[in-house]
């Protein structure tokens, strides 16, 4: 597994955004910007048409179908590398820093 697809799961963002995440072009991503309200999220085209739609909220989906592991709440404005707990599992899960 990557460390794009660890971290997401660490994070606790939905399986679908992860897999929309690290399977798309740029192009395809900046398309659903607008619902990141620059958190460091972007979610999916479906998650991200039911959010402009107003059925869901971005923080909605954070936690939804992966636990959010990190002690910080969503969102926040720490960097992922300055979590001590985020290095511990990606290395758990044997993805290696270099």
């Amino acid at each position: 597994m990557s460390g794009q697809k660890l971290l997401g799961k660490y994070l606790g963002f939905p399986d679908c955004c992860i897999k929309f995440f690290t399977e798309s072009s740029i192009p395809e991503i900046q398309k659903n910007w607008d619902v990141a309200k620059h958190s460091g999220f972007i979610p999916c085209n479906t998650c991200a048409e039911r959010i402009r739609k107003g059925e869901i909220k971005l923080e909605d989906l954070v936690g939804s179908s992966n636990p959010r592991l990190t002690e910080h709440p969503f969102p926040t404005n720490i960097e992922w590398f300055q979590d001590p707990g985020v290095i511990a599992y990606l290395e758990k899960h044997g993805y290696i820093l270099a």
